[in-house]
């Protein structure tokens, strides 16, 4: 009898949120829609022009339908871009660069030849490691991810592997950290 009160009295207990740190769900925080998991040196920006004067922006705003996600805080100039501004570096096989973009509502998330990922991700399949489309570190997959809001799309450039893992770990944002934004049409 000891044993059923003392098991009923924690759920209780769990329930309630009366021991500290269990049963509470930290929400997820960012200033764009997704966040993501990022290895150390990684940065979130807004898209760029390799050859703007401009540095890099990491000033991503959560009304932003695209952000680049990359393993460096420089400008990457991958090959058949010339890069006239000095800043811009030749990557390297360890850099990564991920677009991530929330699709139109008028976006269809392609089906056929889908590969479901799980947790409402897949991935369709470009063409093969050796062929045209992997020119320049070109990644050979498409991302998806379904939301119960918007839908985003990822491509990227560089490891396979790596850019699998930062795209997978994508959660949809909960709580923003910025100061919201007032977007004015001129």
């Amino acid at each position: 009898m000891n044993k059923v009160f003392l098991a009923f009295a924690t759920l209780i207990f769990l329930g309630a949120g009366c021991i500290p740190g269990i049963g509470k769900v930290t929400p997820v925080e960012g200033k764009w829609a997704l966040a993501f998991d990022l290895p150390q040196g990684w940065i979130m920006a807004s898209p760029y022009d390799v050859n703007s004067k401009k540095p890099v922006n990491e000033g991503v705003k959560r009304a932003d339908n695209a952000v680049v996600v990359q393993s460096t805080d420089k400008k990457l100039c991958y090959g058949g871009i010339t890069c006239e501004d000095t800043t811009a570096v030749a990557p390297t096989d360890k850099d990564v660069k991920i677009y991530a973009t929330k699709l139109d509502s008028r976006r269809v998330i392609p089906k056929d030849n889908a590969e479901d990922l799980g947790n409402r991700f897949s991935r369709v399949k470009i063409c093969e490691d050796n062929e045209d489309c992997r020119i320049y570190h070109a990644g050979n997959y498409k991302y998806y991810l379904e939301t119960d809001g918007d839908d985003y799309e990822f491509t990227y450039s560089g490891d396979t592997a790596t850019a699998d893992k930062v795209i997978r770990s994508a959660k949809v944002v909960e709580k923003f950290t910025d100061i919201p934004t007032i977007e004015v049409k001129s």
